[in-house]
């Protein structure tokens, strides 16, 4: 079965996707196009959110944010939300409800990047 999850690019694309939640892992590498991960747990209104981030994504050539937790730590690189949300064995198994989804998007704005000449979607949590 899958699930309802959500991925933010570096390019300003906001993709919901639908995971099989029991190899979250290696759809995580393949869908942000990276060696290593970082999990990072966000409140997003009362949401928790895991936030599944390249790890090496501020040392690339041209590093980009992709979520702002308050005026003092980013995000860089493509990023997975996934409910905080697991079993007892440390497995996800749910993806986001409707209304969670609908909160995620609320708190996505649009920047405009003239580094590199687009308009970027970036998550900014307060």
């Amino acid at each position: 079965m899958k699930y309802p999850i959500i991925k933010i690019d570096t390019k300003g694309n906001v993709k919901e996707l639908n995971f099989d939640l029991k190899n979250v892992l290696a759809q995580a590498y393949r869908e942000i196009e990276c060696d290593t991960i970082d999990i990072v747990t966000i409140h997003v209104d009362g949401v928790a959110v895991d936030v599944i981030v390249d790890d090496e994504g501020l040392m690339k050539d041209n590093p980009i944010p992709t979520v702002a937790i308050g005026k003092e730590r980013h995000l860089f690189g493509n990023v997975l939300l996934v409910p905080s949300d697991i079993d007892y064995e440390g497995d996800y198994h749910r993806g986001f409800t409707a209304r969670e989804i609908v909160v995620i998007q609320n708190n996505i704005r649009e920047l405009i990047d003239f580094r590199n000449g687009i308009i970027r979607k970036v998550l900014v949590v307060m």
